[in-house]
């Protein structure tokens, strides 16, 4: 984060007539530390540096490009530089990780230069609106790629969805990354607010059923510092759908029982890069509750409105739930040997295990998968329950691997395994 400085007045003794005014003096801030509250202020960077880079096909005109470049560049203040491929570094395998869906990399590799766009201003949004509509223009003349580090290698048509407009989506500027921890929890953060004066932002200690309503949460506060510039106040940073315009969904949300509305608590923070004391200092949203999943729960429910889960009561020893249970555990059996090293990030296992009431009660509810400990099963409860007290959706619980009923595994290509005691309700009518 670019320093930032403080002017203060030195204040002495009262001037006479004649006496010098007081002076002056440039006082550096002192720079935020690992687990700081975030305090106004202190948010936006002074100054930011950014560049975007245009790569010239094999048959592109790159002299005719480069001075393209140069003529909207000087209207707008901009720099300009006409560099090679290794100048920058873009090998294929570089490229592969950088290529867009859709984008052909061997294309790519192939280019004849690179134009690097590239300026420093005050004002994020401004500076990254000159530089992109800039490399927009000089990309489509010579049906050429432009490289943004958030996004990646696109084309012109489909990079125009990421020009800043008059009141800014943050939505088409950054991007939200669900990452998954050695504990099995994945955690959010996001990239492109640095180009934007802003600090990135962080969420630890997420369950897997949560992330899309965590990533809406973390888009809703990147909007809110983006049109605050800054925290509403000293560790906290309020944030209402209400303040950020119709395209947001308040009324949708107020509808389903939300109030739209979260108080995060903020503190400096390098996330999952914690051990790096170098490391760019960003900014860890905090529920009210504490970072933890149930806490999470809470603020997703408050804000967005509580779904309430359908209870169906059924005989204890069922023969077909039985057989249901039997199978699945079989097969279950078999995949925890698949997932020894933890579920991929773009996967989602559930199991369906009891839990006892105080009146003695079973409860039979979803726990999102964390990991298979011995004979147990590590995970988060993914329902609210309606006797059990002790236990809340989002809590971190463990079960015995023997009294799992079902399992279901979303695959990455939108496909599940398993939902046997699922099929058993819908044939029943119990389930839509």
């Amino acid at each position: 984060m670019l320093r930032r400085w403080l002017v203060m007045l030195v204040v002495g003794a009262a001037c006479g007539k004649g006496d010098a005014p007081p002076k002056q003096q440039a006082v550096q801030a002192a720079e935020p530390s690992e687990g700081d509250l975030v305090r106004p202020g202190t948010v936006k960077d002074a100054s930011v540096l950014w560049a975007l880079q245009v790569l010239v096909p094999k048959d592109g005109n790159v002299d005719a490009a480069e001075k393209l470049a140069r003529e909207r560049a000087s209207a707008a203040k901009l720099e300009v530089e006409r560099a090679t491929m290794v100048d920058y570094g873009w090998d294929r395998e570089r490229l592969e990780f950088f290529a867009s869906e859709g984008v052909d990399v061997d294309a790519l590799a192939g280019a004849a230069a690179v134009i690097v766009i590239r300026a420093e201003n005050r004002d994020g949004v401004a500076l990254l609106r000159a530089l992109s509509e800039t490399a927009v223009v000089v990309a489509d003349a010579c049906h050429g790629w432009v490289i943004d580090p958030t996004y990646g290698a696109l084309p012109a048509e489909q990079f125009r969805a990421h020009i800043p407009s008059a009141r800014p989506d943050v939505r088409k500027l950054i991007v939200v990354h669900g990452v998954m921890d050695d504990n099995g929890l994945p955690h959010l953060d996001t990239m492109g607010l640095n180009r934007l004066g802003l600090p990135e932002l962080y969420v630890a200690k997420v369950a897997r059923t949560q992330v899309d309503s965590v990533t809406q949460l973390v888009n809703a506060a990147a909007q809110t510092l983006l049109e605050r510039g800054d925290v509403t106040r000293t560790g906290q940073l309020e944030v209402d759908l209400s303040m950020l315009g119709p395209e947001w969904g308040h009324d949708d949300v107020v509808k389903a029982g939300g109030t739209g509305k979260v108080t995060f608590g903020v503190r400096w923070s390098r996330g999952d890069e914690e051990s790096d004391a170098h490391g760019d200092l960003g900014i860890e949203l905090l529920p009210p509750r504490g970072p933890n999943t149930e806490a999470a729960q809470k603020v997703i429910d408050d804000f967005f409105g509580r779904v309430d889960d359908r209870v169906t009561e059924l005989e204890a020893n069922d023969p077909a739930l039985l057989a249901a249970g039997k199978r699945a555990r079989d097969e279950l059996a078999k995949l925890r040997t698949e997932v020894a090293r933890g579920i991929p990030p773009d996967e989602q296992l559930s199991v369906k295990a009891p839990f006892t009431a105080e009146d003695g009660r079973v409860e039979w509810m979803w726990v999102d998968v964390v990991r298979f400990s011995g004979k147990l099963v590590e995970g988060t409860l993914a329902n609210d329950p309606q006797w059990v007290t002790n236990i809340h959706s989002g809590s971190p619980v463990k079960v015995k691997f023997d009294d799992v009923a079902d399992y279901v595994l979303s695959k990455r290509d939108g496909s599940q395994v398993g939902g046997y005691s699922i099929e058993i309700f819908r044939k029943r009518g119990l389930l839509d």
